[in-house]
């Protein structure tokens, strides 16, 4: 029940509001009339029936509210809505995409500077090539003649065999064997620190100025394919590949002769030059 002052409404029946306390009593009971009249089935149906009702619904609808076909039921028919806002104004269709005018297109400038950009990479590249062209034709022209690198080599060996001399004398001189006792000396042992003490000689000189005393003699140095100083794992591969040369009788060493860049075996596995020194 719906409080007629305080409008509170309750769902139990009761004799005062339990919000205000109002006395439903004092209400003067009023029965509701429809707002429009209840068809029942003993009335004639017809034409003239729905326009009656048209004219109730149109009634009921304030006359200074403007009605728009927004507002309306959805369940109305095309002549109820002409009694409320007259005929609505449909909107004028779109022209299809085909006939739509299309955004024109902005043709682009080129310039000299978007040319430069695209022109810049082919430069660099021709650039850097010929650059690494001048560079080769310049250690091609300071690769070491034949003759000094073999000069050198006879030089190192000279060195080399004069330290292995001098380091067997000193083991038979800390032994107490005399010169004709050498045989009794392990010789595997003394072969192999004779190797490692040869090759330690190649490796440090190498890697530390790219010359050995016999280089140092002939002006020549070793270089990388580049033309840079050779690191010490490329001395250290040079090292043991120039053993490798010199022990089938000097043939990987001879090889030098028929390469255009002359390079020798060692030289080949290791990808070093030997050049002059200016």
């Amino acid at each position: 029940m719906k409080c007629p002052k305080c409008d509170y409404i309750g769902f139990d029946a009761a004799e005062r509001c339990r919000n205000c306390g109002y006395d439903f009593a004092l209400t003067e009971h009023r029965e509701s009339e429809p707002d429009l009249p209840i068809r029942t089935g003993d009335e004639p149906m017809g034409p003239m029936v729905d326009l009656a009702l048209q004219e109730a619904i149109a009634k009921s609808v304030p006359a200074e509210l403007p009605v728009s076909d927004s507002d309306l039921p959805l369940f109305l028919d095309q002549a109820t809505r002409g009694a409320f806002g007259g005929e609505q104004a449909r909107p004028r269709p779109r022209a299809p995409l085909a006939v739509r005018r299309a955004t024109p297109e902005v043709a682009r400038v080129r310039t000299a500077v978007t040319r430069a950009r695209r022109q810049a990479p082919s430069l660099q590249l021709e650039g850097s090539a010929a650059a690494g062209r001048a560079a080769a034709d310049a250690l091609s022209r300071r690769l070491a003649p034949g003759y000094r690198r073999i000069l050198a080599a006879a030089i190192d060996g000279v060195v080399l065999g004069a330290v292995n001399v001098g380091v067997v004398l000193l083991t038979l001189r800390l032994c107490e064997l005399t010169l004709a006792e050498w045989p009794i000396l392990p010789l595997t042992p003394m072969i192999g620190f004779l190797l490692l003490l040869d090759g330690g000689y190649l490796v440090v000189f190498t890697a530390a100025g790219g010359q050995t005393i016999g280089k140092m003699v002939c002006r020549l140095k070793v270089v990388d394919a580049n033309g840079d100083p050779v690191s010490p794992s490329t001395a250290t591969v040079r090292a043991v590949a120039f053993l490798v040369s010199v022990l089938p009788l000097g043939i990987g060493f001879i090889l030098q002769f028929a390469d255009r860049q002359r390079r020798a075996l060692h030289d080949r596995l290791a990808e070093t030059r030997v050049v002059k020194v200016s």
